[in-house]
């Protein structure tokens, strides 16, 4: 499963030269923010734009009361270690910057790649996007 890249590219100049660090560290928090809100949101149930996750296949509710796990709605979580994999991380690439949100495990990756197969819960929503891109504009303004 590929990561989820933003590409962050604003003509800012050399404003945007003298404040590189403070984008930068302003990214890496951004990105851990929208890796957490992919948990959240998956663990609640509804995918990329909000939409509740199509219910469990019957075998899957089966094995699911069998090991004493909620079936009510899909939370993508069994053994919790895929979400413990999430992770995040910010770069400069020249003068412009990279955040991208992956799991650390090739276990991790696995599943989530069988879990995205069936719903979309690995994502931004534009609005999302929108929300990072205007908190790094906001370091510029402060």
């Amino acid at each position: 499963m590929a990561a989820i890249e933003v590409d962050v590219k604003i003509d800012i100049g050399r404003i945007a030269r003298d404040n590189f660090d403070a984008i930068e560290r302003e990214l890496k928090l951004t990105m851990q923010d929208a890796a957490t809100e992919i948990d959240v949101r998956s663990s609640s149930g509804q995918d990329v734009n909000g939409q509740s996750f199509a219910p469990y296949a019957p075998s899957t509710v089966k094995s699911r009361e069998k090991a004493k796990r909620q079936t009510g709605y899909v939370d993508l979580t069994m053994t919790g270690r895929m979400w413990v994999a999430l992770t995040s991380t910010a770069k400069r690439i020249g003068e412009s910057f990279q955040g991208e949100i992956f799991f650390s495990t090739a276990e991790a990756a696995q599943k989530a790649r069988f879990n995205q197969e069936r719903r979309n819960f690995f994502g931004l929503s534009d609005e999302q996007i929108a929300k990072i891109r205007a908190r790094l504009v906001s370091v510029l303004k402060d």
